[in-house]
This record gives C-alpha cells, structure tokens and sequence, in this order.
C-alpha cells in the first residue's frame, strides 16, 4: 500500500527541525517514548526506529547516516520499521513519517497505528502512538 506522505501532517520534513516522541506499546512490556525525527543540527538529520534483522532488536538511526548499524549487534543488516520485516500489519493513521531520502521511500519511512514486530516477546504486536511531546 502506497502513502503519501505529504498529505500526512505528522511528517518530519527536510526544512522542519523539530523531532517528536511518538509511544511504542506492546502487551508484553507496557509502552516507553522514543525520539524521532528531525532536528535543528545537523541539517540533515532524521531519527527513525529500524529492526536489526540478525538480532532482531530495534534502534532509533538517522536515515541520512553514511553507515547504518544495529546499536546492539553492531550489525548493518537493518531495516527501517515501516518496512517487511518490521511491519505486521499497515494501520489506517499515520502516527509519523520521515520525509523520503535516497536511501529510503516514503512506505519505509512511515509509522501508522498498525502492528510492528516487539522486539520484546518477538511478535507483530507492538504499536505505535503520538507521545504527544516535541523535540530538537
């Protein structure tokens, strides 16, 4: 399914420089806050959540970095969680998207209110959710 992204008004553009927390809820953990987005430095900077898909963790990168690499295995095999292997299931809201790069589309780079994989109890059943806070 294609999103267009620009028709959302939770998406993180190159010229906006404010990152938001968006929640990450799964039955088995409860729900913590993550950062994501854009902020003012560096200018091209953007944090979105990605699985490591030799150990299956999740880490907050920044899609614009040279390398990108699981923060627990130090792997590069990672995906950004709007993509297969991370997404369950597409939800019908956007929570956020970051704006498309070289590197990513925009159906990668965009969070709905669907089913993620937890890297917790390793299922499709985390969700995402606006925290409702702003950042830089």
């Amino acid at each position: 399914m294609k999103l267009p992204v620009v028709l959302y008004p939770k998406v993180a553009r190159e010229d906006c420089a404010m990152g938001i927390g968006v929640k990450l809820a799964c039955p088995c953990f409860g729900s913590f806050t993550l950062q994501v987005g854009p902020r003012m430095s560096p200018p091209k900077y953007c944090l979105f959540p990605f699985m490591c898909t030799k150990c299956e963790a999740a880490s907050c990168l920044d899609i614009h970095a040279n390398l990108l690499a699981c923060a627990h295995c130090g792997s590069a095999s990672v995906v950004p969680y709007g993509s297969k292997p991370a997404l369950g299931e597409l939800g019908p809201n956007v929570v956020f998207a970051c704006w498309p790069c070289e590197k990513f589309s925009a159906d990668q780079l965009t969070l709905t209110d669907g089913s993620y994989w937890c890297p917790t109890c390793r299922k499709h059943t985390a969700r995402f959710s606006d925290a409702g806070i702003l950042w830089d």
